[in-house]
């Protein structure tokens, strides 16, 4: 079967042989490490490859949630983002990984020699990858507004006044992020929506607004509690009303010189939940340096989905579509702008060789997917993340240590707790590579034993050079960077 062109795809069908791909794979693990039925949500995201007409999985990650800035660790021997769509996007990169060592064994392989001196190893032109993702991904995709994308308006908000003094009282989503409590002034300006409402199965209780006062109540879960707002004006709320107004992803703002993410439950008070902006992730109390899962699906459409080291030995990798399967809360205008419109004003011509603004084809797909695959109301969010990876690489961790589960104190530091895909057994396997590789590849396939992780990140002159491209785009500025200190490590 001949490959579809791409300005022949329908579109629906494709969508449909993606999720089903996913979910099949998804089917197919063992019980240990899904959300608890009846009990608990999760999010679902995989990598989908096409070639000659057929769909398989090739990766996928479970997850929602993520460590914050202070359990981070310096030895790479953690998982520091355990949403889904990274999770996946790792598993990829070990898939991807064994597929150059087929490539240098002689066996069949996704990729092929490419031209150049040195050649550099591409993908085959018949083989295509597609991502997946259960519920819209957190940050700007949530945010279904009517206002018009800036893409030359700066990022941050950037007065430091919008910064709260305490985020104790902040209050707390079905999801367990934190979300925004739109003033009515807030609310007339700028009537935003969301795509992430969370499922129930109770009408929302409407309540009226009220005038300005100094407190501001919501409501939650039939109980009504004070939160201080300070001297400023607000309203009556309901936790869906709540849900509706905001992502739960940080805005980062610009104060003393370095970007601060201000707690989504103060957001809308200084921004209405603008869309376009990029954001963190929000986390249990500690703040974390882990952009929204929006920005990271959008850096890839620019970089790749490789990353730093494999760029040192293959072309980039882009995803031709990404597919959200929750079609009650996702909204193709929100999902275009987030992945499409945001990188659209980038020129062709000033990217390194290899690179390119290759924004995905952007579905959603009616088919079913089971309720613990999205934000349910009244189940917990699950504390486990699976990873796995064709042909049967799997593992379980738990996303608020970042390692296997199972791992206890005594043995924190194992490496044989150490998930697959941190950062540490990642540059191990890309050092095994590139020693296999170095006699075909001498200069793409440096080892570099002497080398910090960081270090041999900022060598990969092109993906560093593409990335830089990016964050230039008004919309990811105040994109925040990771302390060095924290790549500082060899293995």
């Amino acid at each position: 079967t001949m490959r579809v062109a791409p300005e022949e795809h329908d579109d629906d069908e494709e969508a449909a042989r993606v999720a089903a791909a996913a979910q099949a794979a998804y089917a197919r693990l063992p019980r240990k490490g899904k959300a608890a039925a009846g009990r608990e949500w999760t999010v679902l995201a995989a990598v989908v490859a096409e070639e000659c007409g057929e769909y398989a999985a090739v990766a996928l990650g479970t997850g929602n949630k993520c460590l914050g800035e202070h359990g981070r660790s310096a030895m790479g021997d953690v998982l520091n983002d355990s949403h889904a769509e990274v999770v996946a996007r790792r598993a990829f990169l070990r898939f991807l990984y064994a597929q150059v060592e087929e490539l240098l064994a002689h066996k069949q392989s996704v990729f092929e020699t490419g031209p150049g001196s040195p050649p550099r190893i591409t993908l085959r032109p018949e083989v295509k990858f597609h991502f997946y993702v259960s519920t819209s991904p957190c940050g700007d995709a949530c945010i279904n507004s009517e206002r018009p994308l800036d893409t030359q308006a700066p990022n941050s908000v950037t007065s430091p006044s919008a910064l709260p003094h305490d985020t104790s009282a902040a209050p707390k989503s079905a999801t367990g992020s934190t979300i925004a409590v739109a003033t009515a002034v807030t609310i007339v300006a700028a009537p935003v929506t969301t795509a992430s409402v969370p499922e129930t199965d109770a009408a929302p209780t409407e309540t009226p607004v009220t005038a300005p006062t100094r407190k501001r109540r919501r409501i939650n879960k039939g109980t009504e509690q004070q939160v201080d707002c300070g001297e400023q004006g607000g309203e009556i709320v309901t936790e869906q009303h709540c849900a509706r107004v905001a992502t739960g992803a940080k805005l980062i703002v610009a104060a003393a010189g370095k970007s601060v993410a201000i707690p989504a439950w103060r957001e809308a008070q200084a921004t209405a939940q603008l869309p376009g902006l990029c954001r963190t992730k929000p986390g249990g109390g500690d703040q974390t340096l882990s952009m929204s899962c929006s920005d990271k699906v959008a850096q890839w459409s620019v970089t790749g989905v490789q990353g730093a080291l494999l760029s040192r030995i293959i072309h980039p990798v882009y995803f031709a579509s990404v597919t959200v399967g929750d079609v009650d809360v996702a909204r193709p205008p929100a999902l275009e702008r987030a992945f499409r419109t945001r990188t659209a004003a980038l020129a062709p011509a000033d990217f390194p060789v290899g690179y390119a603004v290759t924004p995905p084809r952007v579905h959603t797909c009616a088919l079913q997917i089971t309720p613990d695959l999205r934000p349910s109301r009244g189940r917990a969010s699950s504390g486990t993340s699976i990873n796995w990876s064709s042909p049967d690489c799997h593992e379980v961790t738990l996303s608020g240590s970042g390692k296997k589960i199972g791992t206890t104190t005594k043995s924190w530091g194992n490496p044989r707790q150490w998930s697959t895909l941190c950062k540490a057994n990642l540059l191990t396997r890309y050092r095994a590579v590139t020693k296999v590789a170095v006699a075909a590849f001498p200069s793409a396939m440096e080892t570099g034993q002497m080398h910090t992780y960081h270090t041999l990140k900022r060598q990969a002159t092109g993906y560093r050079d593409a990335k830089q491209l990016f964050l230039n785009l008004p919309c990811f500025a105040s994109w925040v960077q990771k302390p060095a200190v924290q790549e500082a490590f060899e293995m």
